[in-house]
């Protein structure tokens, strides 16, 4: 059987072991029961946090010229990428940038609402937006029967504990223990990632 301290071997001890804690506790409660699901889990996992585990929180230190890019927001109001991304001589404003980017698109309310930050993407696969939060947040609950409160401290999802938490939670969610193929599990995670080869490998070397 695959374990964290075997996957993660460049990751802190203390994360690895509560990693592999929330594992024995709920992994088959989210519907990894195989040696196959474990692999497919693991292999997306890596991809996104290789062995390191670093659990991600988007940064948004976009330059004025990716927003406009990157982001629709910015497109069609190209002033706010100059008076908010990163140029030659100011830093970028990240949060407003966030909330900016995220205003009113998955489930975030206005600008003003601070939403597009505070519910920006974290943890081992990436949460994004308050209604991925909360329907994920709810669908741990209903699993565990324990209250995680990632939607309502969203920043939980970028601890050691959220972080697992949140990914299994939305790996159980998107159904993707039933699907058959690891590219099957990618295009659910991360559809426009450009990193299929990579997973197909770690999952290749797990099997």
């Amino acid at each position: 059987m695959l374990s964290a301290k075997n996957i993660f071997t460049a990751a802190p001890y203390a994360r690895v072991q509560e990693f592999q804690r929330i594992m024995d506790l709920y992994a088959s409660e989210f519907g990894i029961v195989t040696d196959d699901q474990l692999a497919m889990f693991y292999a997306q996992l890596l991809a996104e946090v290789d062995t390191r585990a670093n659990i991600k929180s988007e940064n948004m230190n976009y330059s004025a010229r990716s927003l406009k890019k990157v982001f629709k927001n910015f497109r069609d109001n190209p002033k706010l990428a100059e008076l908010y991304g990163r140029t030659k001589t100011n830093s970028a404003n990240r949060q407003m940038i966030a909330n900016i980017a995220y205003a009113s698109r998955l489930g975030n309310g206005t600008v003003e609402s601070g939403d597009g930050w505070n519910f920006r993407g974290r943890g081992y696969i990436q949460l994004t937006g308050k209604k991925n939060y909360a329907a994920v947040s709810k669908h741990t609950e209903k699993v565990t029967g324990i209250n995680f409160m990632l939607d309502t401290f969203p920043e939980i999802v970028g601890t050691d504990t959220g972080a697992i938490i949140s990914a299994l939670g939305f790996w159980s969610l998107n159904e993707i223990s039933k699907v058959k193929t690891i590219d099957e599990a990618t295009r659910k995670v991360n559809r426009y990632t450009d990193s299929y080869a990579k997973r197909r490998r770690y999952y290749d070397s797990l099997v």
